[in-house]
C-alpha cells in the first residue's frame, strides 16, 4: 500500500487538476497524491518531503520526477532547443528503524528568475552563460552543504547523482567536489535535460547496470529554474 504520491514535475498536463491525481488514478493508489514544482531540483526537493511524512508516520510513499519539457520548448531557438528532453522515474521509500538520509541542503534565490523562464502559454527563455555561472556553484556548494550535514567526505561517495543538465557542468560540478569520474552517474547521452525526471533515470540506470550495492553512499544534487537547488546524502539500501 502507497500512502502517498509526490510527483515532482514543472510541466503539469493541466492548471488544474494536480497531475498527480491523474498518475494516482492511473497507477491504482490509495492514499494521498500531490504536485512538487522546483523545476530542475524538483526531484530532490520531492524526497525531502516525502522523508519529512514518513518521520511524521507514514508507511510507503511513492516518489516520481517526469517532465515534458518538448512541450515548452521553441524549436527555432537553438540555445534551448537542443538540450531538453521528455522522462520520468521514481522510487518507493519505505519507513525504518534507520534512516537511510543522512544530509540535506536545500535553497532557492528568486533573485536569479529571469535567467531560466516560461511563461503561461509561452516557451523557456535561458541566459546559458549566467545559468551555466550559476548552476556549477550551486551544485558544488548545495553538495558541500550536504556531505557536511552527513558527516562523510567525497572520499565517501560511491556514486554522485547530479541533475542531467549538461555534460559541461556535470563535469565542473564532480571535478570541483573531488569526485572521481567513475564515481558518477549520466544518462545525458541518451535522454537529454528532462527537468525533475534526470536524477531518478540517471540513478535507476547506475541500479540497473550494478553500480549500487547495498551501504553505498549516494549524493544527489539539483539545480533549476528559481534559481532552485537541492542536495542529499543517501545510504543505499536502507529503507
Amino acid at each position: 500500500t502507497v500512502d502517498l504520491l509526490v510527483l515532482a514535475t514543472t510541466t503539469p498536463d493541466q492548471a488544474i487538476p494536480a497531475s498527480s491525481a491523474t498518475v494516482h488514478r492511473e497507477l491504482g493508489l490509495g492514499g494521498g497524491a500531490m504536485d512538487l514544482n522546483a523545476a530542475c531540483a524538483g526531484f530532490v526537493y520531492a524526497l525531502s518531503a516525502a522523508h519529512a511524512y514518513l518521520v511524521s508516520g507514514m508507511g510507503r510513499i511513492l516518489v516520481i520526477g517526469a517532465d515534458t519539457l518538448s512541450t515548452v520548448t521553441d524549436w527555432g531557438d537553438r540555445s534551448t532547443a537542443v538540450l531538453f528532453g521528455d522522462g520520468a522515474a521514481g522510487l518507493v521509500l519505505e519507513r525504518s528503524e534507520r534512516d537511510a538520509f543522512l544530509g540535506w541542503n536545500l535553497g532557492v534565490d528568486g533573485s536569479a528568475a529571469s535567467l531560466l523562464y516560461c511563461d503561461h502559454g509561452g516557451t523557456m527563455k535561458m541566459v546559458g552563460q549566467e545559468v551555466f555561472r550559476r548552476a556549477v556553484r550551486a551544485t558544488v556548494e548545495s553538495a558541500e552543504a550536504a556531505m557536511e550535514e552527513a558527516r562523510v567526505a567525497a572520499a565517501d561517495i560511491s556514486l554522485f547523482v547530479p541533475h542531467q543538465a549538461n555534460m559541461r557542468i556535470i563535469d565542473a560540478a564532480f571535478r570541483r567536489l573531488k569526485i572521481p569520474e567513475d564515481r558518477v552517474a549520466s544518462v545525458l547521452q541518451r535522454t537529454g535535460n528532462t527537468s525533475a525526471a534526470s536524477i531518478p533515470l540517471a540513478l535507476v540506470d547506475a541500479v540497473t547496470s550494478g553500480r549500487l550495492v547495498p551501504g553505498d553512499l549516494v549524493l544527489m544534487a539539483g539545480f533549476g529554474a528559481g534559481m532552485t537547488w537541492a542536495s542529499t546524502v543517501m545510504r543505499w539500501g536502507t529503507q
